[in-house]
C-alpha cells in the first residue's frame, strides 16, 4: 500500500511514538475501505428508493384521478372528528374556518365547539364546506306527510319487507264516514264502496304488488363502487 510509511515495519515513527504492527493497521484500513464501500451503497439505494416511490405515486394518481385538495384561509370546512364519548367512531362536523397551512398536507382548523380549539388537521378529513341554497318561498314545493306507528309485534308473513311497521289504515276504515264527510254524497258513497270492496289493498301492513314490475334501464353503465365507511350511531 502507497499510503504506508516506508519503515512501519520498524517500531517508531518518525517522531519518535510507538507504531502499530503492520497487521493492525493494514486491519483497520481494510475496516475503513468497507465502512466507505457500504455507507456509498447505502445511499445509493435510498436514491433509488426514492425514484421508485415516486414513480409508484405518479402512476396511482394517474390511475386513481386523483385530484389535489387545497384550501386557502378563511374557507369553511367540514372535518370528520371523533363522536364524544365515542373515540373510535366519527363524522363530519362543522363548518369550521381554516386559519392557516401548516404543512403540504396539514391545516390548522378553529374549532370552537370542541374541547380542542385549534388543530391540526390533515387534508384527508377536510372537505369544503358548501352552504345550501335557499329558495323563494314561492318556488318550494308541497310535501306530503305519511304517519305510521311502530308495532313490537312482527307481521306473520315473513316474506313482507316491512316487517315491524304498522299504519292506521284499519282505524281510518272503521270510521270512513268521518273521512269523506267533506265530499258531495255520490263521491263520498263510490269511495266508500271502492274502500270496501278492496280492504286487502288498505290494510295495516303493507305487502308486495305481485301484477306490476318494471325494469331500470342503465344503459350499459358500470356500477359505482365504494368502500364501506363507519356510521354514526344515530344514523344507523
Amino acid at each position: 500500500m502507497d499510503h504506508l510509511d516506508p519503515d512501519m515495519d520498524r517500531g517508531w515513527n518518525r517522531r519518535g511514538r510507538r507504531r502499530l504492527p503492520l497487521e493492525y493497521r493494514l486491519c483497520i484500513c481494510g475496516q475503513v475501505q468497507t465502512e466507505t464501500t457500504l455507507r456509498t451503497g447505502l445511499k445509493v439505494a435510498h436514491s433509488h428508493l426514492d425514484q421508485a416511490q415516486e414513480r409508484m405515486k405518479l402512476n396511482y394518481d394517474k390511475r386513481h384521478k386523483v385530484q389535489i385538495r387545497t384550501f386557502k384561509t378563511g374557507d369553511s370546512v367540514l372535518a370528520l372528528l371523533p363522536l364524544p364519548n365515542h373515540p373510535l367512531q366519527s363524522k363530519f362536523y362543522g363548518p369550521y374556518t381554516v386559519l392557516e397551512r401548516a404543512a403540504d398536507l396539514n391545516y390548522v382548523i378553529a374549532t370552537p365547539d370542541r374541547r380542542k380549539k385549534i388543530r391540526k388537521v390533515h387534508v384527508n378529513l377536510l372537505k369544503l364546506y358548501k352552504p345550501r341554497e335557499t329558495l323563494p318561498n314561492d318556488n318550494v314545493a308541497p310535501v306530503t306527510l305519511i304517519s305510521a306507528q311502530v308495532s313490537d309485534k312482527t307481521h306473520d308473513d315473513d316474506s313482507s319487507p316491512f316487517v315491524g311497521t304498522k299504519l292506521a289504515n284499519s282505524q281510518i276504515l272503521a270510521d270512513l264516514s268521518h273521512k269523506v264527510m267533506h265530499l258531495p254524497p255520490p263521491q263520498a258513497s263510490d269511495i266508500t264502496s271502492l274502500l270496501q270492496e278492496f280492504q286487502d289493498v288498505c290494510g295495516d301492513v303493507p305487502q308486495l304488488c305481485p301484477l306490476l314490475q318494471h325494469d331500470v334501464d342503465v344503459q350499459g353503465a358500470r356500477p359505482i363502487r365504494q368502500t364501506p365507511y363507519r356510521l354514526g350511531p344515530e344514523k344507523r
